[in-house]
């Protein structure tokens, strides 16, 4: 367990300017519900690059999507959701920004362990 702790660890330091750069861009293009097109999209290209296969949009909604990872193995299945939505007049002080980011780093975790 130790080796797979250090593995997570190593692997979180080595993508902590991407999340951090994904982070600040969701932050600098505050966009309130339903209309995160700036957001989704750099949360999309983050994804892609990093070979998940996504659904956009999705339910209905224009900036809303699904990132697919397979590891081969049929279960178990793991969701991620997270909200990248700003508050009208004050844009992110809600930490929106922050939760996306992390969720994108929690996603890409399992794939490199």
């Amino acid at each position: 367990m130790k080796d797979v702790n250090e593995k997570i660890y190593e692997y979180i330091n080595g993508m902590r300017e991407e999340l951090l750069e994904v982070s600040r861009y969701i932050f600098d293009h505050p966009e309130v519900a339903f209309q995160e097109k700036e957001s989704s999209s750099k949360l999309i290209e983050v994804l892609e690059k990093n070979d998940f296969k996504v659904i956009h949009p999705i339910g209905g909604l224009q900036t809303a999507f699904q990132a697919i990872i397979s590891s081969g193995v049929e279960r178990p299945h793991i969701a991620i959701l997270a909200e990248y939505d700003a508050l009208p007049e004050l844009g992110h002080a809600c930490g929106h920004n922050l939760i996306a980011a992390a969720a994108v780093g929690a996603g890409l975790v399992p794939k490199q362990v």
